[in-house]
């Protein structure tokens, strides 16, 4: 497996797992103040996800082009553009 795939799918798993801690005490009474504050944070998890992933991902293209020693016009057209 990939590190880029292994990477993101470690990071969809821990927001699954946030999302059903989510579930199980968005009704209890005494979480109810809290619940605001961890839906922010899920929304930050998401976002941590997405630009953790796209990071990574360029991060192996740039690494990819310099293993190679690639060329600029011997790198495709959707890369150089």
């Amino acid at each position: 497996m990939s590190e880029l795939r292994e990477f993101f799918e470690e990071r969809q798993d821990e927001v699954e797992k946030f999302f059903i801690f989510l579930e199980k005490i968005d009704m209890e009474d005494e979480y109810m103040s809290d619940m605001p504050i961890l839906k922010s944070q899920s929304i930050l998890m998401l976002y941590n996800l997405i630009e953790g992933t796209v990071n990574k991902g360029i991060e192996y293209i740039f690494d990819t082009i310099g293993d190679e020693q690639l060329k600029h016009d011997e790198i495709s057209n959707e890369i150089r553009v």
